[in-house]
C-alpha cells in the first residue's frame, strides 16, 4: 500500500509555500534562519528533485519529513511555534531544540487522515512484519510442533488429536501433517 500521490504533491506544495514565505520574511524583515530551516529546505529540495527525476524514493518520504517538522528537527517557518523542554542555542549558531511544532503536528494529522489506509498497512507491517515474514514465522512454528509431536507414541498422539482445537493453529497444522504422513 502506498500513500496517495495527489496528497503527497499537495503537501510538498504546502511545504514549498512555507519555504517561500520563510525566505521572503527572512529578506523582508531580516529574520534569522536556523539550521533547522536550512535542513528542512535541503530535505524538501532533495525530495522534490528526486520525484522530478523519477528516482525511487521511499513511499513514506513525505511522512518522514512531516514527522521531522512536527518535532522541530526540520523547520519551514521563521516563526517558532513550539512546546519544548530543551537547551537554548548560542547567539552564533541558531537552531531549534527538540520540541513539538503545532503547525507540523497539524499537517501530520491531516496527512495521516488523508492516507489512513497507508497508515494502517504501515502499522500492521511494523507490528506484525511483512506477509513473507509472517509466513516464514508460521512455517517455523509448524516445523517446531511437527518435530515435537512426531515422536509421540500412539496413545499420546490420540490425546493430541482428541484435543486438536485446544492447540494453536500451527500445532494443528503439524498434527494434520503427521496424520497425513502415517
Amino acid at each position: 500500500m502506498k500513500p496517495n500521490k495527489i496528497a503527497d504533491l499537495i503537501f510538498l506544495s504546502l511545504l514549498g509555500l512555507l519555504i517561500i514565505l520563510t525566505v521572503v520574511r527572512h529578506y523582508q524583515f531580516s529574520s534569522i534562519l536556523s539550521l533547522n530551516n536550512y535542513l528542512g529546505f535541503t530535505i524538501w529540495s532533495l525530495i522534490v528533485i528526486g520525484r522530478g527525476l523519477k528516482f525511487s524514493l521511499p513511499p513514506y518520504s513525505i511522512l518522514v519529513i512531516l514527522i521531522l517538522f512536527t518535532f522541530n528537527i526540520v523547520n519551514f517557518t521563521v516563526e517558532i511555534f513550539e512546546a519544548r523542554i530543551g537547551i537554548e542555542s548560542s547567539p552564533d549558531l541558531t537552531f531549534n531544540s527538540l520540541s513539538v511544532n503545532p503547525v507540523g503536528f497539524l499537517l501530520f494529522l491531516i496527512y495521516s487522515i488523508i492516507n489512513r489506509r497507508f497508515f494502517r498497512s504501515l502499522i500492521k507491517v511494523l507490528l506484525n512484519g511483512t506477509a513473507e515474514e509472517q509466513a516464514l514465522e508460521e512455517e517455523k512454528m509448524v516445523s517446531f510442533y511437527f518435530e515435537k509431536f512426531k515422536d509421540y507414541n500412539e496413545e499420546e498422539f490420540n490425546k493430541l488429536v482428541g484435543n486438536l482445537n485446544e492447540y494453536p493453529e500451527e500445532a494443528q497444522i503439524a498434527i494434520k501433517r503427521i496424520i497425513s504422513n502415517k
